[in-house]
């Protein structure tokens, strides 16, 4: 007669685990106790985390420097995730308050070229020299785009615009995993689920996984915590800013 394997359904909330960080934390348990005689395997069941990463980050990617007339004027863009048309419409309000013109400056998207336009009235410049800039995400070289002339003067971005910081996938890891078995840009890593995401900015993410994936796990007896991590698809960590997540994983005997 075969014996029943074992199996631990693990249900994990960071709602009331009061951890710093709920796209990086430890999960403790007194509960998951593993014969060290046998082997294991863990799959993601389901997942709930809200698409709250930023794409413009304080002090990394959030200067827009202009040029009026020969004076030089800084706008510092708040932390969040911003959109074209968000940028330009807070740009231009800027520009309002600094006492200029409101249209001095228009960024727009070309979806055709999948390139950023920038529209300049004479006498203002842009300085995408300085530290921190988004030029970036709108796909601009570092360099200074002048107008000079008394015509408008329409610069498009030389690269592709790069609007969502080059976080194109999430990636849901966990500790536990025995990376010898996971293979993530031909690199191991500790991987449970990726997806990209099916909404925008500000929306939750959530699926239950048709055909959850077993792998090998490299921890056996008693095992009192495990680590889960948020990551973009080149495994950078994928800062959540407090949102909470929810998850459901599956532990059995292989």
């Amino acid at each position: 007669m075969n014996s029943v394997k074992e199996k631990y359904l693990l249900n994990i909330t960071t709602t009331n685990l009061g951890v710093a960080k709920t796209h990086d934390f430890t999960f403790k348990t007194s509960f998951l106790q593993l014969s060290s005689d046998k082997t294991y395997e863990c799959a993601l069941l389901s997942y709930s985390l809200w698409y709250s990463w930023y794409n413009i980050t304080t002090g990394v990617n959030d200067k827009f420097r202009y040029i009026v007339s020969g004076v030089v004027k800084d706008i510092v863009i708040p932390a969040g995730q911003w959109g074209v048309q968000d940028i330009n419409t807070y740009i231009q309000s800027q520009l309002l308050v600094n006492g200029d013109s409101a249209t001095g400056i228009s960024i727009v998207g070309n979806y055709n070229l999948l390139r950023v336009v920038i529209k300049l009235e004479p006498n203002y410049d842009v300085d995408f020299t300085i530290s921190n800039s988004l030029r970036g995400l709108l796909g601009f070289n570092s360099q200074l785009y002048e107008n000079n002339t008394a015509l408008d003067v329409e610069f498009i971005g030389e690269l592709p615009a790069n609007i969502s910081n080059s976080i194109d996938a999430v990636s849901i890891n966990c500790s536990i995993l025995n990376p010898s078995y996971n293979i993530t840009n031909n690199q191991t890593s500790t991987s449970l689920h990726s997806f990209v995401p099916a909404s925008g900015p500000g929306t939750n993410l959530a699926q239950t996984i048709p055909t959850p994936i077993f792998l090998p796990i490299s921890t056996s007896g008693n095992i009192n915590s495990f680590q889960i991590r948020i990551s973009d698809q080149a495994q950078n960590e994928l800062d959540l800013n407090g949102e909470n997540i929810s998850l459901s994983l599956l532990i059995k005997e292989a």
